[in-house]
């Protein structure tokens, strides 16, 4: 479970806890079709603790437009040595444009 007493408790509109919110969660790449995770290696793992954590969704969004990764969802993790988090949740990657054709505005 993840440690929120570490989290400040006021600063305007607890910006500051948002903040350090990153250091908290893990963002991961999941499979939509096989539900697991990516790891550096290119394999994939059941194990989110295995998985490549990113720092960034631009960053896990580059590796799926790099891979062509199809199905694919960011999981952010909250999960600590304790186990899973009951605030651990995912959201899909929609499609994404080829990397030679950019999106047009």
């Amino acid at each position: 479970m993840v440690d929120f007493s570490r989290l400040p408790v006021s600063y305007h509109g607890h910006q500051r806890a948002l903040d350090r919110l990153g250091e908290f969660m893990r963002r991961l790449l999941r499979s939509g079709d096989t539900r697991l995770f990516f790891k550096q290696s290119g394999d994939w793992t059941p194990d989110p603790a295995d998985a490549l954590c990113f720092p960034t969704r631009d960053a896990a969004i580059d590796e799926c437009r790099a891979r062509a990764l199809k199905s694919m969802e960011i999981y952010y993790s909250f999960s600590t040595d304790a186990g899973p988090s009951t605030y651990d949740f995912s959201l899909p990657i929609s499609d994404l444009p080829r990397l030679n054709h950019p999106a047009r505005p």
